[in-house]
């Protein structure tokens, strides 16, 4: 029995997933076991995380390295969901100056158009604003507090998808943050965001680490990151280098870092965080438990301070002004 009901049930449509997102490839994929869920949270509802009962699996792709989920939600559901639950989800806005110095090494010397891609609140823009001329934003649904610092294109569309309409005009930077492990289609992704950024330019990316979540968590089917029911895959550094090569990008920077949102909490709440997540650690029954009758998800809590993610820097190959 439950002492506290905080999310009500809701239904929602999943596709099978019948090859690697990434590169295809429909033979040499391995299965890392079942979710170790039966429910998804996101925002104030609840869903079952089963396809006719059957749980959903982990892949991994032995081609290009992908990790992703047997099913996924259908993306218009899942699009309406975010627009839906905008409050529930971030409630709170990313910094952004540590890319400041970065970005400053890279396009130094003139003011640079910049695209964000899942620019949510517009945070990123914001901390950019002093540095770039164009701001443009990508992203699934709109947000008033992004529109307002946008100057260039607002498109409304998903990433992956191949027939909506594409920038009339290349950028200088696109930043994706934590965006990547909502692909559907990672190669049509990756393919238009090709289209976004002029020869030359550059595409700063974060996402988390396979390999990481795999220590972290004893398996892909027991991390809390793939308990998320709008995370589709995740990429290991091999699968970065996959895409790079194929879409015409060298690889400047891909180093593991801390997931950017812990930042902008205050020590108290990382504090507190980290005591759930070593008390799932020692005590996991005793935690889903506590969690239960609270209520609330049941997942593995993330560290606040684990090198989980990734830091990706490309550039596209051509002529370089």
């Amino acid at each position: 029995m439950r002492l506290v009901n905080c999310y009500k049930q809701r239904e929602i449509s999943f596709r099978e997933v019948a090859s690697c997102p990434c590169c295809k490839s429909d033979y040499s994929q391995n299965d890392l076991g079942a979710l170790a869920t039966d429910r998804y949270y996101f925002g104030r509802w609840c869903f079952l995380s089963s396809v006719n009962n059957a749980p959903i699996r982990i892949k991994s792709c032995g081609t290009c390295g992908l990790a992703y989920k047997s099913h996924v939600p259908l993306p218009d559901q899942l699009a309406k969901l975010f627009e839906e639950s905008q409050a529930q989800l971030w409630g709170w806005s990313t910094k952004y100056e540590f890319l400041k110095e970065l970005i400053q090494q890279l396009l130094p010397a003139y003011r640079f158009s910049l695209l964000d891609i899942g620019a949510h609140d517009g945070s990123l823009l914001r901390a950019m604003s002093s540095l770039a001329g164009r701001l443009s934003a990508l992203d699934v649904y709109r947000n008033a507090s992004c529109a307002e610092v946008v100057n260039g294109e607002y498109l409304i569309q998903q990433l992956d998808a191949p027939d909506d309409p594409i920038s009339e005009s290349a950028y200088d930077l696109v930043t994706m943050f934590d965006v990547v492990e909502h692909l559907y289609d990672v190669s049509a992704g990756f393919a238009r965001l090709a289209d976004f950024v002029r020869s030359g330019g550059y595409v700063v990316l974060e996402t988390a680490d396979a390999d990481c979540l795999t220590l972290q968590s004893g398996g892909l089917h027991n991390s809390g990151y793939l308990m998320l029911m709008e995370h589709h895959v995740v990429y290991r550094q091999e699968t970065i280098a996959w895409l790079a090569k194929r879409f015409g990008f060298r690889t400047v920077i891909i180093k593991k870092k801390v997931n950017k949102d812990f930042s902008s909490f205050s020590p108290l709440i990382r504090m507190r965080k980290e005591l759930l997540r070593v008390i799932f650690q020692l005590y996991p029954a005793f935690y889903r438990k506590y969690r239960e009758l609270s209520g609330q998800p049941t997942i593995q809590p993330p560290s606040m301070y684990s090198k989980d993610h990734m830091l990706v820097v490309l550039k596209k190959l051509g002529d370089e002004r």
